[in-house]
Order: C-alpha cells, then structure tokens, then sequence
C-alpha cells in the first residue's frame, strides 16, 4: 500500500509523519555509518523490473492493513574497502533504531541496494 504519511493516535489525537520524514531520518542514519558515501532514494529500476509483478519502487512502503510496520527502500554508494554485509547490517539496525526513537514507529524490513563502490 503506498500513502503519503503514518498516522499515529496517542491519547491527545492524532500524529501524521510524512513519508519525507522517515527517510529524512534514514538518510541521516545512513551517512553516519563508516563506509558509506552516499545515498539515494528507492529501488533501482532493473531490480524492480525483475520481480513479477514489479517490485514497488517507492522509498517507502506499507503492508496491506493500517498495523502493518513500514518498509524502508535505500540505495547507497560504499567506499572500496568495507564489507558490504557488515556495513548494509549496521545501516539496517542504525534506521531502524533512530526511527522508533524519533517517531515511534517500526519499521519491518529495510531494503538496502549497493549501487556502487567508489575509491576515496
């Protein structure tokens, strides 16, 4: 499901986060991890394509009902030298951490793209 915020009620009404937001905070993130150069936005088009129906190529995505936690689309560009498992795993963690901490929400899955290593 594709929507332009999460909606969050606490006891006083109703939060909207905009999707810009979160990846705002994953981008962020992201960057403070060793290794990584920079950042992109989304699912690159060739991997979206493969998948049958076509993989959502969105940065942000939800389940099928309103409880269902977000899924996070990230590209990144590494430094030679890093182990990409090793960095795309703290990657992962740092987002998911920073985001339950700064707005509450879970975050399910964060889809992490190497889209190329570059020499520094």
């Amino acid at each position: 499901m594709s929507k332009n915020s999460v909606e969050i009620v606490v006891e006083e009404g109703k939060i909207n986060i905009a999707n810009d937001i979160i990846m705002t905070i994953a981008e962020y993130t992201a960057k403070e991890v060793e290794g990584i150069v920079s950042i992109k936005r989304g699912v690159p088009k060739v991997i979206a394509e493969y998948f049958n129906p076509p993989f959502d190529k969105g940065d942000i995505m939800y389940g099928k009902y309103e409880h269902e936690p977000v899924i996070i689309n990230l590209s990144v560009i590494l430094e030679y030298g890093y182990k990409i498992p090793k960095v795309v795993a703290k990657v992962q963690k740092k987002i998911a951490k920073n985001i339950k901490a700064m707005t509450d929400i879970s975050v399910s899955r964060i889809n992490v793209f190497v889209r190329d290593i570059v020499i520094k």
